[in-house]
């Protein structure tokens, strides 16, 4: 069955970071879909009869039923997983096996999110590596919270690739998307547009005025968003300074801090934390 992206509720059955080598001498078959994301090293892979040279921040996403395997040594995040919940009282996850012995009738959900029937293979796309880290752990963390933290930070992952993948969707608007991964991932530490410019490839009064046309905003307002997001992590996770959070989040100082946090938030920092904490 295939679905649309919209409708997926992906079960993970497992994440985790594998830092051996990810090599195999015969193609394997998996019974769920695998998303494998490089954090370091460099080889091959090749999916059925195709071959890809991949390195660091390579993003790969196979469907269940398709052959593949490595080489080359690299440290990857897997994440094992099934496009609907079907199948989620069946939480073990079964190692591929060669080619020649897959089983099809071993396979846990046949359904296919329409985006991902065929193998996908990105590259550059670090911006990624928070997003998947943060499922690993919450995979691992296994509380009450994990499965839902999981699904939903992958589903985001998916909808962020097929984005990319798609020929209907302009290159400019994919840019946008790139770049906003990207001041996700580096919002504190980013110090002008020139730091985003100079990552892409591109002039930054070309770059700002695109993303300005495709999201609506503004660079450094997108930035100063993002860092005011990681300071709610920062005061509801920890005992730290204002003056502290302040600079650990990008700002040059607390008045800087604070006066962008109430004009978005409403409140100042001080304010919002105590009543998040009452």
């Amino acid at each position: 069955m295939e679905i649309t992206l919209e409708k997926c509720n992906p079960y993970i059955r497992t994440a985790e970071i594998q830092p051996a080598v990810l090599e195999g001498e015969k193609p394997r078959m998996a019974y769920d879909h695998r998303l494998f994301f490089v954090i370091d090293g460099a080889g091959k892979i090749f999916v059925e009869n195709k071959e890809y040279d991949i390195s660091n921040y390579s993003t790969i996403c196979i469907p269940p039923a398709v052959s593949y395997h490595f080489q080359g040594k690299m440290r990857v995040v897997v994440i094992n997983y099934d496009a609907t919940r079907s199948y989620d009282t069946q939480t073990k996850p079964v190692c591929p096996p060669a080619v020649e012995l897959f089983d099809k009738n071993r396979m846990f959900d046949t359904t296919i999110v329409k985006n991902f029937k065929e193998p996908v293979v990105l590259y550059e796309y670090q911006f990624l590596l928070s997003e998947l880290t943060d499922i690993v752990t919450a995979f691992n963390r296994r509380d009450d919270y994990s499965d839902a933290i999981c699904s939903s930070k992958l589903k985001s992952i998916l909808t962020m690739i097929a984005r990319q993948t798609d020929t209907t969707v302009s290159s400019e608007s994919k840019m946008a998307s790139k770049i906003d991964g990207y001041i996700h991932m580096y919002a504190t530490e980013i110090e002008s547009n020139n730091d985003i410019a100079r990552h892409f490839g591109y002039h930054p009064v070309y770059m700002a005025s695109i993303y300005k046309k495709e999201t609506g905003k503004t660079l450094h307002s997108a930035i100063i968003d993002e860092r005011i997001n990681v300071s709610c992590r920062w005061l509801l996770q920890t005992n730290e300074t204002i003056d502290t959070i302040a600079l650990e989040v990008g700002f040059s100082s607390r008045t800087h801090f604070c006066t962008a946090f109430k004009s978005r938030i409403g409140l100042s920092p001080s304010a919002w934390r105590r009543k998040q904490l009452c």
